[in-house]
C-alpha cells in the first residue's frame, strides 16, 4: 500500500512540476528496499513457488465496499464496536474502523478546497497539488469495489495488487497524505509562526490530539481477555530441545492464542491454520528424528536451522527420517534426502555398518544471493550518498 500510495504521488509530482526526477527518486529507492530485503524476499518467493503448495485460503463473495454511511461511522464515530456490520462489508469491522474525529475531517475537507481555490495546476503549488491528488486516489481505493471503474477494481487487474483483498486498508496511506496536505495548506496561510495565531492553533492540534488517543484508546478495553504468557527467563543463545508433536490441538482458536502458546512450550502443532501450507503427513507417534527398524540413533542436539544426532548403521540400507513436512533447502551430511512414497517423510540412507555423528541443517533457497544482493544494495547507498554529499557540498 506504502508503494501504491509513493507511486501515486512520485507520478503526481512529475505531471505538475514537470520533472521526471521524482520518478527516478522512487525507482531508487524501490531498488534500494528490494536489495535490502533481498534475503527475505527470495526464499520466500522459492517457499511460496514450490509447485507442492497448497492454498487454503478462502475469500467472500461479492465486491468489498465502504458506501456513505460505513465510511462516516470508520471516521467519525468514536462509538465504534468489533461487530458492527455495514451493507458491502465482508470482514470483520476492525479491517474498517480509522477513527479520526469530527475536527480531523474538516480539517482534512478544509485543506483539500484551500489547496484547489489556490489553482492547483500553477507550476508553483506543485506540492499541494500533488498531496491533494494522491490523498483523492487513496481515499478512492479505500472505498473499494463501488463501480466498474473504481481505481480498486483497474488496480486489481495488476499481477501483483490482484492479492490485495482489503481495501479498506488503504485508509491508513490516506490518513499519512491527508495530514501531510494539511500541513501544507497550513504553511501556505501567511501568519507569523510566532504569533498568537499560530500559537492558539497549536493548543487546539495538541488537545485534539489528546481526545483522538482517549477515544480510541476506548476500541482496545477488554479486547485483550487471556491471560498472560508464562515464560521462562530469557537466556542468551540458548535454545530448547525436542519438540513435541501435537496432532489433535487446533492451531486456531477464537479466545485463545493456541500457535503462541504452542510456540512458547515448544510444541509443533500439526493442524496449523497458517493457508499456505505443504501436503505430506507427519507421523504424530514419533519424534522429529527417527530411524528405521535396523538403524539406532542418540544424543540428539537441536539448534534454530540445525538437528545434530550419533547414528549406528547395522545393514546396508538403514534410513533416519526426518518428522516434518520437508521442502527444499534441507541438507545432509549423511548424503542427499529423499521422500519416502508410503509416508511421504524424508529421510537419509547411512553408510552401511559406518557409526558416528551426523546433521540435518536448513538453508532457505535463496538466502546466499539474498545477501549478495544486500551487499550489492550497500555498496550502493554508500556510492549514492557519497555523490549527494559532494553534490551538496559543491
Amino acid at each position: 500500500m506504502t508503494g501504491i500510495g509513493l507511486a501515486c504521488f512520485a507520478c503526481a509530482v512529475a505531471l505538475f512540476a514537470r520533472d521526471w526526477r521524482p520518478v527516478a527518486m522512487l525507482a531508487t529507492v524501490g531498488t534500494l528496499a528490494f536489495l535490502f530485503a533481498a534475503p527475505k524476499l527470495l526464499p520466500v518467493a522459492a517457499f511460496v513457488s514450490d509447485p507442492r503448495m497448497v492454498d487454503s485460503r478462502t475469500f467472500p463473495l461479492g465486491p468489498d465496499t465502504m458506501g456513505r454511511d460505513m465510511l462516516m461511522h470508520a471516521f467519525l464515530d468514536p462509538y465504534q464496536y468489533r461487530r458492527m456490520r455495514f451493507d458491502g462489508q465482508n470482514y470483520p469491522w476492525h479491517e474498517y474502523g480509522n477513527y479520526i474525529g469530527p475536527l480531523g475531517a474538516l480539517l482534512i475537507v478544509a485543506s483539500f478546497i484551500w489547496i484547489l481555490a489556490r489553482r492547483p495546476w500553477r507550476p508553483g503549488n506543485w506540492l499541494g497539488a500533488s498531496l491533494t491528488l494522491t490523498a483523492l486516489l487513496l481515499l478512492l481505493l479505500a472505498l473499494g469495489d463501488f463501480g466498474r471503474y473504481a481505481p480498486y477494481r483497474l488496480l486489481h487487474q495488476l499481477p501483483v495488487a490482484s492479492q490485495f483483498r482489503l481495501p479498506s486498508r488503504y485508509s491508513l496511506i490516506f490518513m499519512l497524505f491527508a495530514t501531510t496536505m494539511i500541513a501544507y495548506a497550513w504553511r501556505t496561510i501567511r501568519v507569523d509562526p510566532r504569533g498568537d495565531a499560530s500559537r492558539f492553533a497549536a493548543i487546539v492540534l495538541i488537545l485534539s490530539a489528546c481526545g483522538l488517543a482517549y477515544w480510541n484508546h476506548i476500541q482496545f478495553e477488554g479486547v485483550f481477555s487471556l491471560p498472560p504468557l508464562q515464560s521462562s527467563a530469557f537466556r542468551f543463545l540458548s535454545h530448547p530441545g525436542e519438540p513435541v508433536v501435537d496432532p489433535v490441538n487446533e492451531g486456531l482458536v477464537l479466545r485463545e492464542s493456541a500457535m503462541l502458546r504452542a510456540i512458547m512450550q515448544n510444541r509443533a502443532i500439526v493442524r496449523c491454520y497458517e493457508p499456505l501450507q505443504l501436503p505430506g503427513a507427519i507421523d504424530a507417534a514419533r519424534p522429529v528424528v527417527f530411524p528405521d527398524a535396523n538403524a539406532r540413533i542418540a544424543d540428539i542436539v537441536f539448534a534454530p536451522g540445525r538437528i545434530q544426532f550419533r547414528a549406528l548403521s547395522h545393514g546396508a540400507g538403514d534410513r533416519v527420517f526426518l518428522n516434518e513436512r520437508y521442502v527444499n533447502g534441507w541438507h545432509s551430511s549423511a548424503g542427499d534426502f529423499a521422500l519416502d512414497p508410503q509416508s511421504g517423510l524424508a529421510y537419509v540412507t547411512l553408510p552401511s555398518g559406518e557409526a558416528g555423528r551426523f546433521t540435518f541443517w536448513f538453508i532457505p533457497p535463496g538466502l546466499v544471493a539474498g545477501f549478495i544482493l544486500l551487499a550489492v544494495g550497500l555498496v550502493l547507498s554508500v556510492a549514492i550518498w557519497k555523490r549527494s554529499l559532494g553534490a551538496f557540498s559543491a
